[in-house]
């Protein structure tokens, strides 16, 4: 029986590790409608139901979220153009070191690490080059490339397909997941994922290394 660093049993050390973005890599310190509101006195009602829904078809590859966007605009009394609202939406995103460091400890040591995420094509875009995702990771897994988001079983499922064709005899339960929604969670394990809740860096680390002997 292996052993972690402490002397607890560990169960056998996962082949690929995937790991969602926002919430666990990204850690924002304010949501998109809560600037708009704090800074630009637009109702966070008004921004939310666009979230609630032109945007679900963004976030999964069916619309082009500047398209979808732009009435909106509008209505919030947005001036600046498109572009400007997209920059200034995605310049609120900032990394979490730690997260990221362990993600290139995982890849040193020779474990596939993947990011497996909700976004549409321009933030997860921004998101590859901020996370330098095509050096340090082995894919990106977002929900408007697969065309599926998470909780769906397909986007599960095309993401395991991706990892497979990059470690072929990869088994689904030996890839680990982590997301900071109990849903999608839960939605990995029905898929035969093993997969854990993320609260917290340190939680998070303490985990890898006592029960999954990283």
């Amino acid at each position: 029986m292996a052993l972690s660093k402490k002397g607890r049993a560990i169960v056998k050390k996962p082949r690929a590790v995937m790991l969602d973005v926002d919430g666990v890599l990204v850690v924002e310190s304010h949501l998109f409608s809560e600037r708009l509101h704090r800074e630009h006195g637009i109702p966070k009602k008004d921004v939310l139901a666009f979230f609630e829904n032109e945007f679900s078809d963004c976030v999964v590859g069916k619309a082009d979220l500047r398209d979808r966007i732009r009435p909106y605009m509008r209505k919030w009394g947005w001036q600046a153009g498109v572009n400007h609202l997209m920059e200034y939406w995605f310049s609120s995103i900032m990394t979490d070191p730690r997260a990221i460091a362990f993600a290139r400890k995982l890849r040193s040591g020779g474990t596939l690490c993947a990011l497996a995420s909700n976004q549409e094509r321009h933030r997860a875009a921004r998101l590859s080059e901020v996370l330098n995702a095509e050096r340090d990771f082995d894919g990106f897994f977002h929900s408007a490339g697969l065309g599926a988001r998470k909780p769906q079983k397909e986007f599960f499922g095309k993401a395991f397909a991706l990892l497979e064709k990059r470690l072929p005899g990869l088994k689904k339960d030996e890839v680990l997941f982590w997301d900071d929604s109990a849903e999608n969670v839960a939605a990995a394990r029905r898929f035969g994922m093993r997969s854990e809740h993320y609260s917290s860096f340190p939680d998070f680390e303490r985990k890898m290394e006592s029960e999954y002997g990283f």
